[in-house]
């Protein structure tokens, strides 16, 4: 069974992998991508994320992000992209 989510957020660096790997696996599923880092995004990392937070970050850059990266999914799901 898959579950589904409506939101992806997730660090650039993981401790079994990288942000940028979990947003390639959201993207084949049209979920938008929230990444937070303290780097300069990959160039292959930014084609895969909708939206950066660079660290550091207030809660209300970070919630802004959410509401925006949500109101995406919701615009793209009217559409019928999301699987």
């Amino acid at each position: 069974e898959t579950e589904l989510f409506d939101l992806v957020i997730t660090d650039s660096q993981l401790p079994s992998g990288s942000g940028g790997e979990v947003a390639r696996a959201a993207r084949k599923r049209h979920v938008p991508v929230i990444l937070s880092t303290g780097w300069p995004p990959r160039a292959s990392q930014s084609r895969d994320v909708d939206f950066v937070l660079a660290k550091p970050s207030t809660m209300t850059q970070f919630l802004a992000l959410i509401h925006l990266a949500l109101q995406k999914a919701s615009s793209s799901a009217g559409r019928g992209s999301r699987e």
